[in-house]
């Protein structure tokens, strides 16, 4: 199973199924980074509310934390997973939103989210990482 999972995962060309795996985490990196970016916008994020933005974090840090999942399982060897930039890649993706959620959940909420207040929430996990 692992070399299968490498194989979805870190080769496209290995199969139909691998190809379109591969295209749709790269639609996600691309969606994932226009929300970055559209989020930064006053006047969308007045139109659309938080609870937008915070559903799409979610729903980008849920698949790739099972890209990333995949990624370390599916590590051939698995010692040398820990030097391969790709792995770091995906977990300063993930790993940030995943603290905050679990240890700053309140910051999440709508109406602290797009607030300064959320702001420092961002600083304090950035602290936690650094740690």
């Amino acid at each position: 199973y692992r070399e299968c999972a490498f194989l979805l995962v870190n080769e496209p060309s290995s199969s139909w199924s691998a190809y379109y795996i591969g295209k749709f985490l790269q639609g996600l990196l691309l969606l994932s980074a226009f929300a970055s970016i559209f989020e930064t916008v006053t006047s969308v994020t007045h139109g659309t509310g938080a609870g937008m933005w915070i559903a799409l974090k979610q729903l980008f840090s849920f698949f790739f934390s099972i890209e990333m999942i995949l990624r370390l399982v599916s590590y051939v060897p698995c010692s040398s997973a820990p030097y391969d930039v790709y792995v770091w890649l995906d977990v300063l993706q993930v790993v940030p939103f995943w603290i905050r959620f679990l240890m700053y959940s309140d910051s999440m909420s709508t109406a602290k989210y797009l607030t300064k207040e959320g702001a420092g929430m961002g600083i304090r996990v950035l602290e936690a990482i650094s740690s």
